[in-house]
């Protein structure tokens, strides 16, 4: 419940005690302790706008329900705050999605926040879910407010996002922009996060944390491992295709967090010339990637181009998405795609690449919704 004031006819001298009065009383010291006792979560200074005990650290009735939410399930639905991963603070909220036509897990509604055509701020928060097809959607459901300002009737609302079928199997932030004002008489909103909608027969489990917590540009986290991949000169000679090139080195992930690894390479494509004025130069680009484990276990990185370049070398980074993989070692291997065809050039260096030292790094990922433009992209570290 939101904070609301005493009049001044409730607190007049002689006046009787209410029910009413203490009911007040009590919601607005709830109110109180969710900002103070939110963890340091979204709600913790009680500036206007933030969402109450975001964090999800309080439940002070042991109700399974964070406090200053409010929790609605699915048919066959269920959920629980979990201590085994969180991104902020110990808890986080989890929903499970049975599988089965009708069936789905449920949602967070918060408390009322104030908003007014002037002042309507983002939407942060932190999400991951266990299967591609699962529903994540995020609802804000707009109120008008009394002749006391307090909140008061129900006037619509509107989607702000929904995503189905994109994988987000690691702790993804999610910071929902712009968000448009479409209903005048609005002044206060609730927002619903949605884990495992019912209108989509998708088993899998979605996690919710850090709601309206403040999101930065996903942090960078070095291998500790080095990957020092000195020069590899590539010839006329080469067979073509994809080959491994290089030393096969061991990449240690220290847990299932991160969503990229992010290796920089730099290099230089080939070319051919002869040295006549007739004929001109020939270019051979070239192309490098990494693999990441074995066998089926295995994930391949994005692969970078490297052209014929004068005067120096181009430094690109290959990303490679991690997201299902374990904590563990595993070994990375080079690969260059090159395909010269002046082979009678057998000593006739074409292309080469190297690692970059202080290139090497895991990294989150962030998604930005622009509700005014429709958009969603992705921010890598």
């Amino acid at each position: 419940m939101a904070f609301i004031a005493l009049t001044e006819g409730e607190i007049a001298p002689d006046q009787p005690v209410s029910n009413d009065l203490l009911t007040k009383v009590k919601n607005n010291f709830d109110d109180h302790e969710a900002r103070i006792g939110a963890g340091g979560g979204s709600g913790s200074s009680g500036s206007i706008g933030s969402i109450l005990n975001g964090s999800l650290e309080v439940d002070s009735d042991v109700n399974g329900v964070p406090d200053n939410f409010t929790r609605y399930l699915y048919a066959g639905g269920s959920a629980a705050r979990d201590i085994t991963d969180s991104v902020h603070g110990k808890y986080s909220y989890r929903f499970v999605h049975p599988g089965g036509v009708g069936n789905g897990g449920g949602y967070l509604e918060t408390d009322y926040i104030s908003i007014s055509h002037l002042y309507h701020p983002d939407l942060p928060f932190a999400f991951k879910k266990s299967a591609a097809g699962t529903r994540v959607e995020i609802v804000a459901r707009f109120y008008s407010q009394n002749a006391l300002g307090d909140p008061s009737t129900y006037i619509g609302e509107k989607v702000l996002w929904t995503t189905t079928g994109v994988p987000y199997p690691r702790w993804t932030g999610a910071n929902i922009t712009k968000i448009t004002h479409q209903f005048p008489t609005a002044r206060w909103v609730k927002y619903r996060f949605i884990g495992g909608k019912n209108d989509v027969n998708a088993a899998g489990s979605v996690w919710f944390d850090a709601l309206g917590a403040p999101l930065l540009v996903p942090t960078r986290v070095p291998l500790s491992n080095g990957i020092s991949q000195g020069q590899v000169a590539l010839y006329s000679t080469y067979p073509g295709g994809w080959v491994q090139q290089g030393t096969t080195w061991t990449v240690d992930i220290p847990n299932a967090s991160f969503r990229y690894l992010k290796v920089g390479v730099v290099g230089r494509g080939g070319y051919y010339d002869d040295g006549s004025f007739f004929n001109p130069i020939i270019r051979y680009p070239m192309q490098v990637r990494f693999t990441l484990g074995s066998g089926a276990n295995m994930v391949t990185s994005q692969q970078v181009d490297f052209d014929y370049t004068d005067p120096g070398n181009v430094t690109q980074l290959c990303v490679c998405d991690i997201s299902t993989l374990a904590a563990g070692s595993f070994p990375l291997r080079f690969y260059c795609n090159f395909n010269p065809t002046y082979h009678e050039l057998t000593a006739y260096q074409l292309g080469y690449f190297s690692s970059v030292d202080l290139l090497k790094y895991f990294v989150g990922a962030q998604v930005v919704v622009d509700v005014s433009e429709g958009t969603v992209t992705e921010i890598q570290g």
